[in-house]
């Protein structure tokens, strides 16, 4: 199984998109898992500019459609489809954007880092 990411945060250019596979794609199954349900909880708008989270989805290897509804990962919420669920901590977040390596730079990395809370 393959994931791709695409952290939402340029307007005017390309977003940076990366893949997870292997052991990368199962910790973050793992992850998923591990997550609770919101229930009345209604998860943060992102603003229309600048940051807006990460959207991840998964793909069958070779496939250039998606399996399902991609996670879209923002403010301590994760989305998929109808169900929202809980990343409090918002380490599921920080660590899918760890995942992006020399494909996101530095300073824009440092910069959202600050913006989850960390």
């Amino acid at each position: 199984m393959i994931f791709e990411v695409v952290l939402d945060v340029f307007s005017g250019r390309p977003n940076p998109t990366w893949n997870l596979d292997g052991k990368l794609a199962e910790e973050l199954v793992r992850r998923l898992r591990n997550l609770h349900l919101a229930g009345h909880q209604k998860p943060l708008t992102p603003p229309d500019l600048g940051y807006r989270g990460l959207r991840v989805t998964q793909r069958a290897a070779g496939q250039k459609e998606p399996w399902q509804a991609p996670y879209e990962i923002y403010g301590g919420f994760v989305k998929h489809g109808d169900a929202v669920y809980l990343d409090e901590s918002r380490s599921l977040e920080r660590w899918v954007l760890a995942t992006g390596g020399p494909g996101v730079e530095p300073g824009l990395r440092k910069q959202i880092l600050r913006e989850t809370g960390h």
